[in-house]
C-alpha cells in the first residue's frame, strides 16, 4: 500500500552520528507490538503538525494583511497624486 511513499530529508551533524530510518513496516509492527508507545507517537506527531500548521496559517495572515496595507498605501498614494494633479 506505501510502496512508492518516499521521504528524503537533508540531515546535517556537528559530530559524527548514525542516522537510522523508520520505515512503514516498523511501524506497522509498532501498532501490534506496542499499540500505547505507538499512539503516543501519532499523537505527538499530530500535535506537533497541528502547531506548526497554526504557525504557518498565522504567518500568512500577517504576509496577507502587509500585502494588503501596502497595496492600500499606494492606492492613497496615486489617489492623493491625482487629486494634487488635477488641482495644478
Amino acid at each position: 500500500m506505501y510502496k512508492n511513499l518516499s521521504r528524503r530529508f537533508t540531515v546535517q551533524s556537528f559530530v559524527n552520528c548514525e542516522l537510522l530510518i523508520l520505515e512503514i513496516a516498523d511501524l506497522l509492527k509498532m501498532k501490534l507490538e506496542f499499540p500505547n508507545a505507538f499512539i503516543e507517537l501519532v499523537n505527538n506527531a499530530k500535535s506537533s503538525l497541528k502547531k506548526e500548521l497554526m504557525l504557518k496559517l498565522e504567518l500568512i495572515r500577517i504576509c496577507q494583511l502587509e500585502d494588503y496595507e501596502k497595496k492600500d498605501t499606494n492606492h492613497v498614494r496615486a489617489k492623493f497624486t491625482v487629486h494634487m494633479l488635477s488641482g495644478i
